[in-house]
């Protein structure tokens, strides 16, 4: 009898290495803005810029996986839904920093670090629901990771509104700044958004298998 040579492929554990570039990028970003006097920009957004082309490079090598194989462990629009919002995390993560050189901006704001990091906690929190994905008819963890990430999203989007409420009350603010870090919040809380389109995702995936 031949052998079947062809390997496996653990979809779920390309989701978490994908998760991994949303990892770095987000930290990146955290660590760029906790000392962005002394920041090299042009160096940090071409870190940055490799971290998105390794996730592409990731999600591409899945789709190819995807379209080859006949069976898969969960529905395939499930896994590339997954896979485009964690790739979306890591685009908007990257986008945050692009805009920060784009309007030249100088100096971060007090409210951008709380910000940032809470959006880095929620992509650490779909890093570990994505490690418990292959669990799926067993989701008492899924769930619980499920619901750490739909806190922070809500964390999240308060903060955005905080943070554009004192944009836009601020007297005397520059109206160049304004429009640049309002963009800056914007991927900020979109970062979030994706986060939360994960977990949707993976609780579709538990009610269609349990």
């Amino acid at each position: 009898m031949a052998k079947n040579d062809k390997k496996k492929v653990d979809y779920f554990e390309l989701l978490v290495e994908m998760s991994d570039y949303a990892c770095a990028a987000a930290k990146l970003l955290r660590d760029s803005l906790r000392d962005y006097e002394n920041l090299d920009m042009e160096r940090a957004l071409v870190k940055m810029h490799a971290i998105e082309h390794g996730s592409d490079e990731k999600i591409y090598a899945l789709l190819e996986h995807v379209e080859a194989e006949f069976i898969t462990p969960i529905q395939r629009e499930d896994i590339l839904a997954i896979a485009g919002a964690v790739d979306a995390i890591t685009n908007k993560t990257e986008d945050a920093l692009n805009r920060m050189y784009v309007h030249n901006i100088s100096a971060v704001r007090p409210d951008v670090l709380p910000f940032v990091e809470v959006a880095e906690a929620c992509t650490d929190a779909v890093k570990a629901l994505l490690k418990e994905l292959h669990h799926f008819k067993k989701p008492k963890h899924i769930r619980k990771s499920c619901v750490e990430i739909s806190r922070l999203e809500e964390e999240g989007d308060l903060l955005y509104t905080r943070a554009l409420r004192a944009l836009f009350t601020e007297p005397g603010a520059d109206p160049l700044a304004v429009i640049g870090w309002t963009k800056v919040y914007d991927y900020l809380e979109g970062v979030c958004d994706a986060c939360q389109a994960v977990a949707d995702t993976v609780l579709d995936v538990v009610l269609k298998n349990t």
